[in-house]
């Protein structure tokens, strides 16, 4: 038995469904969804699991035998993740000199959750930034440094580069 997914995070709220995958094909035997934590995540007898607080799960199907009562099983570990109501930089502006550096650090609100970030600029080849807010000034001109949210939220600081 195996298990299928194309996602191994959800949010509160949302919901996946797991696929098993059960050699041979026309087995006949009694399928168990289970959950290793009902309170993050519940899984559903057709495998659908809906995200409930966040943090970690262990879903297992479980496969038993009928005539002779062993079993098999799968598991899968799942993240619930609390989405972001906002990401807040340190600065919203930045003016800088070719080759200089300088950081943002960010806040996530509510301070419980535990959306995904990643930051990025909307230009590279005036600023650049590393994962953990670095930034170096890389020729003249102005662009953004973002942080975004998995869940989609976007906070914005302004970097004028000169040289």
């Amino acid at each position: 038995v195996d298990i299928l997914s194309d996602k191994q995070s959800i949010y509160i709220g949302e919901t996946v469904s797991l696929e098993s995958v059960i050699t041979p094909a026309d087995y006949t035997d009694k399928v168990e969804w289970l959950s290793d934590n009902q309170d993050v995540a519940r899984v559903t007898s057709g495998g659908t699991v809906r995200g409930r607080l966040s943090g970690s799960a262990v879903i297992t199907v479980k496969v038993t035998n009928d005539v002779t009562g062993e079993s098999i099983s799968a598991s899968y570990k799942i993240t619930v993740m609390k989405k972001a109501e906002a990401v807040k930089l340190s600065k919203s502006s930045l003016s800088m000199i070719v080759g200089e550096t300088d950081s943002l650090t960010y806040t996530v609100v509510p301070d419980d959750c535990n959306d995904t970030v990643w930051w990025y600029s909307t230009d590279e080849a005036v600023a650049s930034v590393r994962d953990d807010g670095l930034i170096t000034a890389v020729s003249e001109g102005t662009c953004y440094i973002c942080i975004e949210t998995g869940s989609g939220v976007v906070s914005k600081c302004k970097v004028s580069v000169k040289s």
